[in-house]
């Protein structure tokens, strides 16, 4: 066993279905889940490894083989066509467990399409662990506590002449001070054409106020990603038990 491969104790290792092992450790190696379910380290494309749920072998294993060859091929009979459908159904399911995003239109649709967008780039320009996959209800979940942080740094704009402290009252000068930094790194034109309605429906349209909103935005979302660096899927579960142990952001996207 690599000298790495160790049962961990973390609430992000214990919560889960699969094993509380950290997958990159343990690659080729299987593993009981905490679902009581054997999985395996796999190596995805990327090099990144992960754990895929064991499938039980079935008798009907040897032919499922063949329909899967012959599917390229023009068949009338009925019985192909149904088998054929049977095997559509089990490549979508081991595409979304080896961690390899599906098309955008499935995981967000209209205006939040351009928050799947971001949350999708950051992997290429911060250099996060790409095999994450951003499910919908994750994409939904940033959504909701995005509009809560803007509405409260138009609350806290009123009450401030400059931008920067509106928001540094908000979300406290800790995190305050990481914000430019960060979000230099990262292109953000997703995320412009993403925040621009609510900044519009609060006020907030000055060139300073969207640079000001938008770079805070950018940071709060690395920080977050990156705690969820080991996670094996970013959705609505894994984002509130990272906010609910992180008293900053608790604060700032109550």
């Amino acid at each position: 066993m690599p000298s790495g491969c160790k049962k961990q104790s973390s609430k992000k290792y214990t919560r889960r279905d699969s094993p509380s092992y950290p997958a990159n450790e343990c690659c080729g190696l299987t593993k009981k889940g905490n679902d009581g379910k054997k999985y395996v380290s796999q190596e995805a494309k990327n090099g990144v490894c992960k754990w895929v749920l064991v499938k039980k072998k079935t008798s009907g294993k040897k032919s499922g083989k063949k329909t899967a060859k012959s599917s390229g091929k023009k068949t009338s009979g009925k019985k192909s066509g149904k088998k054929s459908s049977g095997n559509e159904k089990t490549s979508k399911s081991s595409t979304k467990k080896s961690g390899i995003k599906t098309k955008p239109s499935q995981i967000a649709q209209g205006h939040a399409l351009d928050l799947f967008y971001f949350l999708n780039h950051l992997t290429n320009d911060v250099g996060l662990s790409s095999h994450h996959l951003i499910t919908k209800s994750g994409v939904a979940t940033f959504d909701t506590l995005l509009c809560k942080l803007i509405k409260r740094i138009a609350q806290s704009a009123k009450q401030h002449d400059d931008i920067y402290d509106a928001i540094s009252h908000v979300i406290g000068s800790t995190l305050f001070k990481y914000v430019k930094p960060v979000s230099k790194k990262i292109s953000t034109k997703h995320l412009k054409k993403y925040l621009q309605p609510y900044l519009t429906q609060h006020g907030l349209t000055s060139s300073k106020q969207e640079k000001a909103i938008v770079q805070t935005v950018t940071y709060l979302v690395v920080d977050i990603i990156d705690l969820l660096y080991q996670e094996d899927e970013i959705n609505k579960k894994t984002i509130m038990e990272v906010i609910q142990r992180d008293t900053q952001l608790q604060k700032c996207l109550k």
